[in-house]
């Protein structure tokens, strides 16, 4: 449930170290329509930093075009389309 108000830096990683493309998709960027590419660091780091909304989002990211949630979300929600997408809540 997203509430309207100040936005805060919030920020995704992803440990990809062969990967050549990873962009987080969510409900804060109109899923794939606004998706937002990760900067790749030296160590295999994935990293991008979004201004969020306060409250509850879902999101998944895509690695070189496949699905992948995030090992390190504070949970999961059912996606309504046999699958599940990470949940990060913003405060």
């Amino acid at each position: 449930m997203k509430t309207k108000g100040e936005k805060v830096y919030t920020s995704f990683e992803l440990k990809a170290p062969s990967a050549e493309e990873v962009v987080i998709c969510g409900d804060f960027t109109e899923w794939e329509s606004k998706a937002r590419r990760l900067r790749r660091l030296k160590s295999g780091l994935w990293k991008a930093t979004l201004k969020l909304p306060r409250g509850d989002h879902q999101y998944r990211f895509k690695v070189d075009g496949m699905w992948l949630n995030d090992p390190s979300s504070s949970g999961q929600i059912d996606n309504g389309m046999g699958g599940l997408n990470s949940i990060v809540t913003v405060e």
